[in-house]
């Protein structure tokens, strides 16, 4: 598995401290350094889907031709390779769900909280969460017009909050604004030297995603310390989630396609379905027809569950290891990876100290 280790670059979680010791760092590289951005995100900025099923391609797993349909996979195809894939592609769905904040099901079909800041702004935790404002011209127009405010007029201003803001100008006249200039301005009351009362403010919502250190860090699809020896048991090594990413078309992966193959509910056992194959086979003109379906599909199911069990117990724990012995096939990832935001604000104060 030598070739397939080299030629993905697979994740091995070292704990670290955010601050760290130029001999840390030093035993961190020989180790096959710390992971870049490509572990989160596909360098050319594509999707996951066109970026992985691209590699599939080049490797020979896919051809050129390859599109979702509800044709059976050739098994010859679904290889160790392919699975690799999958494993590199559910660490890096992770980190872009997190980053959107849509982690569980909870987030996709529940909108996050929001409301209207009195005062303060979003960057404050006067709510018990963290918030951040809302950038959506649609949704600020819904939301403004219930304020009594008019058309959203799009600004850059420093005096007045981020995002979507509604000043009142006494108790009749409101209007609304998107401002897009990042600032640290305060909704609030504001009293003019006459006693007229301009009041700002400010819609945010709840902020359910990741930093980029948390949301690179926390995957559970990198394998973590305590389960060197154990990788089989890894959540990596999980075929319901690679099955997942071909229910949702987000991979043409053989292995995840086959993954996906259901049982049919009139045939209780293997048993069972070749039974009644034996007898439509001189049942009339379209017996033997359907017996051949019936025989195509025992088939398939049995691929399958010989699948799963190669997958969990040899293919998935064998790329761990074989990229473990491997220079250059693993890297390691420190609580605040240096190519992060947090990573890059720590370097700027460890320089200045």
């Amino acid at each position: 598995m030598a070739p397939v280790a080299s030629a993905f670059l697979l994740l091995l979680l070292q704990a670290s401290h955010a601050a760290r010791t130029q001999a840390e760092l030093e035993s961190e590289l020989e180790r096959g350094g710390e992971c870049g951005p490509e572990v989160a995100e596909p360098p050319g900025g594509e999707s996951l889907q066109e970026y992985f099923d691209a590699k599939r391609v080049d490797y020979g797993i896919l051809n050129t031709t390859a599109s979702f349909g509800g044709s059976l996979v050739d098994p010859a195809t679904c290889t160790k390779k392919d699975v690799c894939l999958l494993m590199r592609q559910l660490d890096m769905d992770f980190y872009a769900r997190a980053r959107e904040g849509t982690l569980t099901d909870h987030d996709y079909d529940t909108p996050p909280t929001m409301g209207w800041h009195m005062s303060d702004n979003c960057n404050s935790m006067s709510r018990g969460y963290r918030s951040v404002p809302v950038m959506n011209a649609g949704l600020c127009q819904a939301q403004a017009r219930k304020k009594g405010a008019g058309k959203l007029e799009e600004v850059s201003s420093s005096s007045m909050p981020t995002g979507c803001v509604v000043v009142k100008y006494g108790s009749n006249n409101a209007k609304a604004f998107m401002n897009i200039l990042e600032t640290d301005a305060t909704a609030g009351k504001r009293y003019s030297d006459s006693g007229a009362v301009k009041e700002t403010m400010q819609l945010c919502q709840m902020d359910r995603s990741l930093s980029e250190a948390a949301a690179a860090y926390y995957s559970p699809y990198k394998l973590k310390p305590s389960m060197e020896g154990r990788e089989a048991h890894s959540t990596s090594c999980s075929f319901g989630m690679m099955a997942f990413l071909a229910q949702l078309r987000e991979t043409m992966s053989p292995c995840a396609r086959i993954i996906t193959y259901r049982t049919d509910p009139r045939f209780h056992s293997a048993a069972h379905a070749l039974q009644v194959a034996a007898s439509l086979e001189n049942s009339g003109k379209r017996g033997p027809a359907a017996a051949a379906k019936i025989r195509q599909y025992v088939e398939t199911v049995r691929q399958k569950y010989v699948l799963l069990d190669t997958i969990a117990n040899h293919w998935c724990p064998g790329v761990w290891t074989a990229a473990k012995g491997t220079d250059g096939a693993t890297c390691s990832a420190p609580r605040v990876m240096g190519w992060t935001e947090e990573g890059k604000k720590l370097q700027e104060l460890q320089a200045k100290r």
